[in-house]
């Protein structure tokens, strides 16, 4: 029986039985036995990869997407997007670079549950449109 089993039983044992989103995000960010909390990377040392890990080529077909929906939208100021569990910030450096380039003013929220996650992120993305929503299950 691994560590986060041991925990999840003796909430259920307490508790009663858990909703299934309480499971996974135990699974996910647990503080010491969350998959994401011990991540040590991407690629072959780590976790999977997707697109915006391979080429920033995907950000920038997205920032286009973007763009289109912004005018569409009759060019709001700011232009907001939030982008719910970032990975390694891959995704949102290129899109972001992209729209800076044709919107005059952009913010780009990033909703991280994961602490380690997030650091990764904000190492990354160092500009001021850069902005974290604090999941309420760290605090």
């Amino acid at each position: 029986m691994t560590e986060l089993e041991q925990v999840l039983r003796a909430r259920i044992k307490q508790e009663g039985p858990l909703p299934f989103d309480e499971v996974m995000r135990a699974a996910l960010y647990h503080p010491e036995h969350g998959y994401y909390t011990n991540l040590r990377g991407f690629g072959a040392d780590g976790d999977f990869i997707t697109s915006p890990e391979r080429h920033p080529a995907f950000g920038w077909l997205l920032g286009r997407q973007a763009l289109d929906v912004w005018e569409a939208l009759d060019r709001p100021r700011p232009f907001k997007i939030l982008e719910l569990g970032a990975g390694s910030g891959a995704l949102a450096e290129p899109l972001v670079g992209f729209l800076r380039q044709h919107v005059p003013e952009i913010v780009y929220a990033i909703d991280e549950p994961s602490p380690s996650l997030r650091a990764v992120q904000q190492a990354r993305l160092t500009g001021p449109e850069y902005r974290w929503a604090v999941d309420v299950h760290d605090e």
